[in-house]
């Protein structure tokens, strides 16, 4: 059965959720769900690179929303591969956990 052809219950019930909070993942422009994974290999490649960054400076990076990273970062905190760094202003600073 296509996309198209499903209702609306069916569409919901066959999208990717978010292991941690549930949430539907969202679709890049091609329909295709956004694998979770390449996300969570991207924030990681990216704070072995600088070493620190915040949750804007890594949206910024990956060209994402910093709200749509939160499941990403918390998931990553409660696996032990990152850890709080510290505070610059109001945002908490990101790196990994050695």
């Amino acid at each position: 059965m296509a996309v198209g052809q499903m209702n609306i219950a069916n569409q919901l019930s066959a999208a990717a959720r978010c292991s941690s909070c549930g949430q539907i993942i969202g679709r890049n422009f091609r329909g295709r769900p956004i694998v979770p994974t390449s996300r969570r290999q991207a924030v990681l490649a990216y704070l072995d690179e600088v070493g620190r960054a915040t949750s804007r400076e890594i949206s910024n990076y990956l060209g994402s929303d910093k709200w749509k990273l939160y499941c990403t970062i918390q998931d990553l905190k409660s696996e032990g591969k990152i850890r709080k760094a510290g505070v610059s202003g109001r945002m908490i600073l990101w790196e990994l956990n050695d």
